[in-house]
């Protein structure tokens, strides 16, 4: 089995190229933290995000973001200028969820600002539809 599941941060802004044939395909890092007996470490792994995610993942996403990637190991070789042999690794990502969005000092004034859009539409339903009660309101007169 090959399966992979990471939440971490990105180590540097995602870099979204696309192929010869107009492919997109982004590429980041993410730190995790491994906690042991002794100090703390961190593991740096690189992921590649194909296809509009990938599109979607340099849009949208930053340094420092917070993000869980889904996916498999995969594994490649080459062979360098001196002739030597060497091996990388990176997540090819099925999965990508934003976990953080905008800046992270707006976070708190973001969930705010939908929470009350979430209200505010609610509101105009009830409007719309002559509604005045909350639903906790009526939910104790409901016969099931």
């Amino acid at each position: 089995m090959n399966s992979v599941n990471l939440i971490g941060r990105l180590t540097r802004d995602p870099e979204l190229r696309y192929t010869a044939n107009n492919f997109p395909v982004c590429t980041f890092s993410v730190a995790i933290d491994r906690r042991g007996k002794e100090e703390k470490k961190t593991n740096y792994i690189p992921v590649k995000v194909l296809g509009k995610a990938a599109e979607n993942c340099g849009k949208y996403l930053a340094k420092g973001r917070l993000v869980g990637v889904s996916g498999q190991i995969e594994t490649d070789s080459y062979t360098d200028k001196e002739g030597n042999k060497r091996s990388t690794w990176n997540v090819l990502a099925s999965g990508v969820e934003f976990l953080e969005w905008g800046e992270k000092n707006n976070t708190q004034n973001m969930r705010a600002d939908a929470t009350a859009e979430a209200e505010a539409a609610r509101q105009n339903i009830n409007q719309t539809l002559g509604i005045n009660a909350r639903w906790d309101d009526v939910q104790d007169d409901l016969p099931f």
